[in-house]
């Protein structure tokens, strides 16, 4: 039963963010966050996005995270190399350094 609460969960999660979503050129870091992320990611009470640790808080890592996604979160694959360096700077500038 809790096997399938969390399957369900996971589905739902999945295609709340999953729309097609192409960025206009123009757009910041913060609208495509905002029209592609923050439906699954709010900041936490501080206002940061995430805690990142030092191996994750780069461009490259983020990049690869958000066009090729993971098991709950949806690969954006239709973002351009521009769209994924605008929303992963926005993203490393509005989250904190985690201590490892």
């Amino acid at each position: 039963m809790i096997q399938r609460l969390w399957l369900v969960t996971g589905l739902l999660a999945l295609v709340a963010c999953s729309r097609d979503y192409h960025p206009e050129p123009q757009a910041t870091g913060e609208q495509i966050f905002q029209a592609a992320c923050a439906e699954c990611h709010k900041p936490a009470n501080n206002g940061s996005l995430f805690s990142l640790t030092t191996e994750k808080d780069n461009l490259a890592y983020l990049n690869q995270k958000i066009s090729q996604g993971s098991w709950l979160m949806p690969a954006f694959k239709q973002f351009s190399s521009d769209d994924l360096t605008k929303i992963s700077t926005y993203v490393m500038e509005h989250s904190d350094l985690a201590e490892q």
